[in-house]
């Protein structure tokens, strides 16, 4: 998590240009950092951000084109300079492919609860935890196992004892090492009475391990971060 992205970004075309309204491609590309960070270290699929990916893709392909055609012009420049740039889009490339790859693995690991959740998160208003392709993605892992339990065994019971179990992601008991950006109280079962909890303070700068589901609403506004 502590590799980073390179400082000197001026070789991406219109650097300065706004990708979306306000923002820039250097401002894009330090928040996809932090969300693929934060998506690596969650015990739990976050809301999507691949509006951040499409921007970046957008970007590094017309990068990849102005090179192809320096070079092809023979006005690449150095070669040292040629392959820093080719460097440089290689690592933004790879933060981008980790991102998506730790996204489907989290899909895959329970398709079912995961889409569950994205159907909450919709019916509360909340951030779409999946986006189009992903939610299709998952809508088709859920559609196959399915016809496989049917097929090898649901098939052969009766009424009523035919239908698959969800199980839910417990994986928000998991504790995470938490970074406080902002003062903020959260609330933790007691270990001795789960249907009680105590209130804790975070105060800002400070450094904490805690189950996830204490802080997973924090992040959105970016009171804690994950480490």
């Amino acid at each position: 998590m502590d590799e980073d992205i390179p400082a000197d970004l001026h070789d991406f075309e219109n650097i300065n240009e706004e990708a979306q309204e306000g923002v820039t491609i250097v401002e894009v590309l330090n928040e996809m950092k932090k969300v693929w960070e934060f998506e690596r270290v969650s015990p739990l699929l976050l809301p999507h951000r691949l509006e951040l990916v499409d921007v970046l893709v957008n970007e590094l392909d017309k990068l990849e084109k102005g090179m192809a055609e320096a070079k092809k012009a023979g006005v690449a420049g150095k070669n040292e300079i040629v392959g820093a740039r080719k460097y440089e889009v290689a690592r933004v490339r790879y933060i981008i492919n980790s991102y998506l790859r730790c996204r489907l693995q989290k899909i895959e690991r329970n398709p079912a609860d995961v889409m569950a959740r994205h159907l909450e998160a919709n019916e509360k208003g909340h951030a779409d935890l999946l986006d189009a392709h992903e939610v299709t993605f998952t809508e088709n892992i859920v559609r196959s196992n399915c016809n496989y339990f049917n097929q090898s065994f649901l098939g052969l019971l009766p009424p009523g004892l035919d239908k698959p179990v969800v199980s839910k992601d417990r994986s928000e008991l998991k504790r995470c090492f938490v970074k406080v950006h902002k003062h903020v109280n959260v609330n933790i079962f007691k270990m001795d009475d789960p249907n009680s909890d105590n209130a804790v303070i975070l105060e800002t700068g400070t450094t904490h391990y805690l189950p996830f589901y204490s802080i997973s609403e924090h992040l959105n506004d970016d009171s804690v971060g994950l480490l």
